[in-house]
């Protein structure tokens, strides 16, 4: 994690899901706990039988953990075809799926309720059943899920997408457009970015992200016409190139 980077890639078939995986999710450290918790109080506020957008997902399955109690349908789109098929792996409980069951053991806690071998095996065993499809996407296309015909959704996610696809003010306006428009009028979307920094870091490799400010992130969101009902922010733990990450719960107050 602290070695230097040897490499800058912007085309995201050079993004490595496995290394990416073992730098950020290995453990459940202070900033995924954060994430839990963060996912599981949120997601109980919503209604039962929502319809979920997943944007962006990357390689990673905890953000939708507790989504998966209360949602009736998961769409997971993605840009990167090596991360569809990370994500497609552990759908099919294929062997060299990543381990996500300290997450799931993480938000039974949250819970309250058992987080015994058992218990788990049926969470997964639901989630697999309530994510319908894995599906291509691209931020900056105008339609962002490529024409295919899902939208809009009660809830969309957008969880360490926006800092990386941006590169400057005008693209924001544009990007977050194009997202959010994937939202109906009144639902949600629930955004997660990291702040302060120019890049991140996967191993040797250096990946460009925007530098948002929590300030800044929340107003490309208001910009929208989304009402931002909460927001919470994280320092970083140490040794990571960004100052934090803030996590907004946003509804569509217009149209």
């Amino acid at each position: 994690m602290n070695a230097q980077p040897t490499t800058a890639p912007t085309d995201s078939r050079e993004f490595d899901p496995h290394a990416y995986l073992e730098e950020y999710y290995r453990d459940v450290g202070p900033e995924n706990l954060f994430l839990l918790r963060f996912f599981h109080e949120t997601y109980a506020r919503l209604p039962d039988g929502f319809r979920l957008l997943e944007f962006g997902g990357g390689p990673t399955l905890y953000q939708l953990i507790s989504a998966s109690r209360r949602a009736g349908e998961i769409v997971f789109a993605e840009h990167a075809d090596q991360n569809r098929v990370e994500v497609e792996r552990w759908l099919a409980a294929r062997d060299g799926a990543f381990d996500w069951r300290p997450y799931f053991d993480e938000v039974h806690r949250l819970e309250g309720g058992s987080s015994s071998d058992l218990a788990v095996r049926a969470h997964e065993a639901h989630m697999r059943r309530v994510i319908s499809s894995v599906i291509p996407c691209d931020a900056r296309a105008p339609e962002p899920l490529l024409g295919a015909p899902h939208g809009p959704f009660d809830a969309v996610s957008v969880i360490f997408v926006l800092e990386a696809v941006i590169r400057d003010s005008a693209e924001a306006e544009r990007v977050f457009r194009n997202v959010l428009s994937l939202v109906r009028p009144g639902g949600h979307a629930i955004l997660i970015s990291i702040t302060g920094a120019t890049s991140y870091r996967i191993g040797d490799a250096e990946l460009p992200a925007f530098p948002f400010t929590a300030d800044v992130f929340e107003a490309c969101v208001r910009a929208q016409g989304f009402e931002v009902i909460e927001r919470r922010f994280e320092a970083a733990e140490p040794g990571r190139v960004y100052d934090g990450m803030v996590a907004l719960h946003a509804v569509r107050t217009d149209g």
